[in-house]
């Protein structure tokens, strides 16, 4: 079934309106036409269903039969804070990250990332990024677009960790516990996973991480790419704190 977007002030009387890129998507692409069935997206937790109710001056409007108020994602939010990655793994972590539920997204700039840019491309970035996700959670259904933020320096995003978050912080550099332990043994509202560049964060970044209340963990003995190890973990999260239930 066609998926879209609608942003909740369209919503109105049973009826939404889908915005202009939408109706372009939905008319000149899948050539929708009245009485097509389609599922909706507020990306804030919301999905309703209903149907094209009318095409007017190129715009779609869809009259909606059921408000799920179904929220896909994982049990406590996760801000997912990943050093800047070369474009194309950049491109493929946004959008698995946005598919398995990630709360949030914050680039990092450390120490290692390979990606410098001037100001006015970290904007377009910024703008493709939250874009890559919108579009994934709109393909898998999943409802929750997560906010992709500016990239920060790594210094400036660590200095400012504290209150009730667990800060998972994956690393070859130093000791650590199992992922299963520390998630076992410390119950969180709310999941903070660092995701290192390609040859790991520098000794004075874990340092200033494991002083904040980082705990050091091991995705096991191989070593990933930070691709990988990003979409490893989210998976576990997903896993530990929304187990499937029997039947789903």
């Amino acid at each position: 079934m066609p998926r879209f977007l609608v942003d909740q002030a369209s919503i109105q009387n049973g009826f939404a309106a889908l915005d202009p890129k939408e109706s372009r998507h939905a008319l000149s692409v899948l050539r929708l036409a009245p009485g097509e069935a389609v599922e909706l997206l507020d990306g804030k937790g919301k999905k309703f269903s209903g149907f094209v109710s009318e095409i007017k001056s190129g715009r779609v409007f869809v009259k909606i039969l059921n408000d799920s108020g179904k929220i896909l994602e994982t049990g406590v939010p996760i801000c997912l804070a990943v050093s800047v990655l070369k474009p194309a793994a950049m491109d493929l972590l946004i959008q698995k990250a946005a598919e398995l539920g990630a709360a949030s997204i914050q680039p990092l700039l450390c120490e290692r990332s390979v990606v410098k840019l001037s100001k006015e491309r970290w904007a377009a970035k910024l703008a493709r990024w939250q874009k890559i996700a919108a579009e994934s959670c709109k393909q898998c259904g999943q409802t929750l677009v997560p906010a992709v933020h500016p990239a920060r320096p790594f210094g400036d995003f660590t200095r400012n960790l504290g209150g009730e978050a667990l800060v998972l912080f994956p690393t070859l550099a130093v000791k650590t516990q199992s992922l299963k332990s520390v998630l076992q043994n410390h119950p969180a509202k709310r999941v903070i996973l660092f995701i290192g560049p390609e040859g790991d964060f520098t000794p004075g970044e874990t340092k200033l991480a494991l002083a904040k209340g980082a705990k050091a963990v091991s995705l096991g003995p191989l070593i990933l790419r930070s691709e990988t190890a990003a979409m490893f973990v989210l998976s576990a999260l997903n896993f530990f704190y929304s187990p499937l239930k029997t039947g789903e």
